[in-house]
């Protein structure tokens, strides 16, 4: 699936289906703002197969160890990473 010049909302939107999907949480409770650990209960091993799913999903190649020293916290956050690796292609 490409995604080049995906709007955020779009991207964003996509983020939080996956991570509905991958956690088990409603998507109602997925907010730009919920935190990714304390909020919604992403695990590091959870981390990384989100971010597989997201990778596969936009087709784009983000690690999920960088990501993680990176400290994202936010579904925001995560979203504008992907969307920007998205862009770049």
């Amino acid at each position: 699936m490409s995604t080049n010049n995906t709007a955020p909302d779009e991207v964003l939107s996509q983020v939080q289906e996956i991570l509905a999907e991958m956690t088990g949480n409603d998507i109602a409770e997925i907010g730009p703002q919920a935190l990714l650990e304390d909020e919604l209960g992403v695990t590091p091993v959870d981390f990384s197969r989100i971010i597989a799913k997201l990778n596969t999903q936009f087709d784009i190649n983000l690690d999920a160890r960088e990501l993680m020293d990176e400290e994202i916290s936010t579904v925001k956050e995560l979203a504008m990473i992907v969307r920007e690796e998205a862009e770049l292609g």
